[in-house]
């Protein structure tokens, strides 16, 4: 059976319908972001996929910058292609990337880069889940993709929601357990939503929390608002949040697509401080996600080095720290040493954007 290669071809919901069938399906291939992300940076997206008798077997959004001072432009992939599926081999993966290469490079002269979303546990070579490291250099083979040196590859912890929730109660940090049990005991009752109202109280929590602490986020919440606005029902960003009688202490949010939730921001007050309603809060998402059916709670990414408070409190959870496989890139023949060093600061530029969604700010 042979594969037809569609180019800018399926509209918005067909889109979605697609990346709902994917297991590595993420908030940062969906359309609505897609297209919030190009806007903002004055960029524009290009949406490639192939299909294969009546399915999509693989597809992905780049979105397309021009790099300064040179004519040609930058492809970047955050977080796709889509390709696991039921059926699905690695020669689906290195059919997508020899797709982008031939309409994005070879045809339309542009530099490409792909952040996928393939990880591993850390210590764990040979590990099948996520499309692990190790196996990228297979997945590379003929596909015109090289990966990138000298470059920090992205780490998060990533808790396995198999067990049942005793067990994963018990595998809990004692220290972090103790935070839970007396959070339990403080009389916060938490509401959890997908309305604008959540969104709304919640960048009120945030930008209060800023004001006081003027930390350099990354962050601008009310981009979450505005994409929460355009995404899907089954797309939306789910808001928890805790309340100490009629006060809000803290707020938490994340998404649940595919197979996997991602903490994404979070925020606290004094009182929500005091409360340690943050362990409440995990919890609460934790046992959420595991019901939505999530196998896997991704922490929303950790530095060790800069930021040990929030690694050690997102390491009392019980999982295991995992690092993203490294970005891989493709440049037309001949411009690839030229082209790398102002490819990088495009890369940044736009990482800029993604990063006004992905950085996670979580507070204990």
């Amino acid at each position: 059976m042979s594969d037809e290669v569609l180019v800018d071809h399926l509209n918005a919901e067909e889109w979605s319908a697609e990346a709902r069938r994917f297991s590595d399906s993420n908030i940062y291939q969906t359309w609505a972001f897609g297209e919030q992300s190009a806007a903002e940076s004055g960029a524009t997206i290009s949406r490639i996929a192939i299909k294969r008798g009546e399915s999509i077997v693989a597809m992905t959004q780049l979105m397309i910058k021009r790099i300064p001072m040179l004519r040609t432009r930058l492809a970047y992939s955050y977080r796709g292609p889509l390709w696991e599926h039921s059926g699905a081999s690695s020669s689906d993966w290195r059919k997508i990337l020899s797709c982008i290469r031939d309409e994005y490079v070879s045809r339309r002269g542009l530099v490409a880069r792909i952040a996928a979303n393939l990880w591993t546990f850390d210590g764990e070579q040979g590990d099948s889940v996520g499309g692990p490291e190790d196996r990228l250099s297979d997945f590379l083979e003929g596909s015109g993709f090289s990966q990138e040196a000298n470059r920090v590859a992205d780490r998060t912890i990533v808790l396995d929601l198999y067990p049942s929730i005793d067990v994963l109660r018990k595998n809990l940090d004692q220290k972090w357990r103790n935070g839970l049990n007396q959070s339990e005991r403080k009389g916060l009752t938490i509401r959890d939503g997908v309305d604008d109202d959540a969104i709304r109280e919640f960048e009120q929590l945030y930008a209060a929390m800023w004001e006081r602490k003027r930390f350099e986020a990354g962050v601008c919440v009310s981009s979450f608002r505005t994409l929460q606005r355009n995404l899907l029902e089954h797309e939306k960003q789910r808001v928890a949040l805790a309340y100490l009688g009629d006060e809000l202490v803290a707020g938490h949010v994340s998404s649940t697509l595919g197979d996997t939730c991602i903490y994404l921001l979070g925020a606290s007050n004094d009182a929500g401080r005091h409360t340690k309603a943050s362990y409440l809060l995990q919890w609460h998402t934790l046992q959420r996600a595991k019901a939505d059916g999530a196998r896997w709670y991704d922490l929303g990414g950790i530095d060790p080095e800069r930021n040990p408070g929030v690694y050690h409190f997102k390491s009392g959870l019980g999982g295991r720290k995992a690092t993203f496989a490294p970005q891989i890139s493709a440049s037309p023949e001949g411009m690839g040493k030229v082209l790398a060093p102002l490819a990088e600061r495009a890369h940044r530029m736009l990482s800029r954007v993604k990063n006004r969604f992905a950085e996670s700010v979580s507070l204990k």
